[in-house]
């Protein structure tokens, strides 16, 4: 998988109020951000796997996820590959 994104945007930083005022408008439109986000990083877990020529049928991820909107990111994640039988679920850790 290449990168091929401007180089000021993969080092570019924001607040948390920034983001908030960024989404809020396409939150109020019902835009599912949290989806989005989550397809999105189901999609570059299958990529860094195809990268390392690892097959997601064969391979075994974990998802340590905190509270808060991006754990719920992670958790919609897991949801999306394990939809797709990419990933053994193997149930929740208590840490």
């Amino acid at each position: 998988m290449e990168y091929t994104e401007d180089a000021d945007l993969l080092h570019s930083a924001y607040d948390s109020d920034t983001v908030r005022a960024m989404e809020r408008p396409l939150l109020d439109k019902g835009v599912p951000l949290m989806r989005m986000a989550a397809q999105a990083a189901a999609h570059m877990a299958a990529g860094m796997l195809d990268d390392e020529d690892l097959a997601l049928e064969d391979t075994s991820i974990v998802l340590l996820a905190g509270a808060g909107d991006n754990g719920g990111d992670g958790l919609f994640a897991a949801a999306a590959l394990a939809q797709e039988r990419h990933c053994h679920r193997r149930g929740p850790v208590a840490a």
